[in-house]
């Protein structure tokens, strides 16, 4: 994408940086937590541009397209730039396009079912284990012990094992603390996620642990705001494999994902915009069903897991 072809599409963006900042600010006090930091984000990027000189920098355009939040935001801008040749907009327009960027971006978060909200009860009852496992160790089982060394008694199985598993954890506590740390992780995340606190490290970690349809699904998106906004097919294609995960950057994608591969391929850019949409619809709707699926399955296990050790305990 040329310098010139680029500054056309950010024209009612250019200069006014600082003024849709805060029109994002005003909009993300009505909206959900989740939500809110997004835009609240947005609105951070957009002043740190125009400190740096403004959207009118070829650099900072290119790495704006690449950012799918903002570039949701601001693509109804976008779009009226490359239909509308006026090179001015009014205040209330302005204000209306970002309502509408911000919805789109609600919509899209909407769609974002988060593995790591899938671990945090499992997670919660792992550390329940873990600490049973410790007072079990530590504080019941010498007790016990010395009691029965002191009657000779013959040991049953069971208690030989339970004795086993004292010893282990009475020397490797330092282990079981970490396993309770990295279980106790997902909790984490979703407080500071809802305490908006380290939101782009949150992102980050969430987007290592994406699903491949996740991931796709969030390509296709991508791709399609940016055709939508006026960017040729190659250059939106380049952009938004700039945030897209390493596999799908590397072009080999699973037979699975050949509807994305077809929707390319479609000559009409109205018809594949529309296709690339309706992909990501499905590869997203994909991953919730996977999600849903281990969020009903996962507990379960954890609680019996949980039961017999206490039951193991008691006999």
């Amino acid at each position: 994408m040329n310098e010139k072809t680029s500054a056309k599409i950010w024209r009612f963006v250019t200069g006014n940086e600082v003024a849709i900042a805060d029109h994002l600010r005003s909009l993300a006090s009505v909206l959900p937590s989740a939500v809110s930091q997004r835009v609240t984000c947005c609105a951070s990027q957009l002043d740190r541009i125009h400190q740096r000189g403004g959207m009118s920098d070829s650099a900072a355009q290119e790495k704006s397209l690449a950012n799918r939040d903002l570039l949701s935001v601001v693509s109804p801008l976008l779009e009226r730039a490359n239909a509308n040749q006026n090179v001015t907009i009014s205040e209330s327009e302005l204000l209306a396009d970002l309502q509408l960027g911000v919805c789109r971006l609600v919509r899209y978060s909407d769609q974002r079912s988060s593995i790591v909200g899938l671990f945090t009860y499992p997670g919660l009852l792992v550390v329940g284990l873990i600490a049973i496992l410790l007072m079990f160790s530590q504080i019941i089982l010498p007790n016990f012990r010395a009691v029965i060394i002191d009657f000779g008694i013959e040991l049953p199985v069971a208690t030989r094992i339970a004795f086993g598993i004292g010893r282990f954890l009475e020397t490797a506590w330092p282990l079981a603390l970490i396993v309770a740390a990295v279980a106790a992780l997902p909790m984490a995340i979703e407080l500071c996620r809802s305490a908006g606190i380290a939101l782009g490290l949150v992102q980050w970690f969430e987007g290592q642990l994406s699903s491949k349809r996740s991931a796709m699904a969030s390509w296709a998106r991508h791709t399609a705001l940016l055709l939508q906004s006026g960017v040729t097919q190659k250059a939106a294609i380049e952009t938004s494999m700039l945030a897209a995960k390493r596999w799908v950057r590397s072009n080999s994608w699973p037979w699975k994902f050949g509807l994305i591969e077809e929707s390319i391929k479609l000559g009409d850019t109205s018809a594949k915009i529309a296709m690339l949409n309706h992909a990501a619809d499905y590869y997203q709707s994909r991953h919730r069903s996977v999600i849903q699926w281990w969020a009903s399955f996962l507990p379960t296990i954890f609680v019996c897991l949980l039961g017999g050790l206490i039951l193991f305990v008691l006999i």
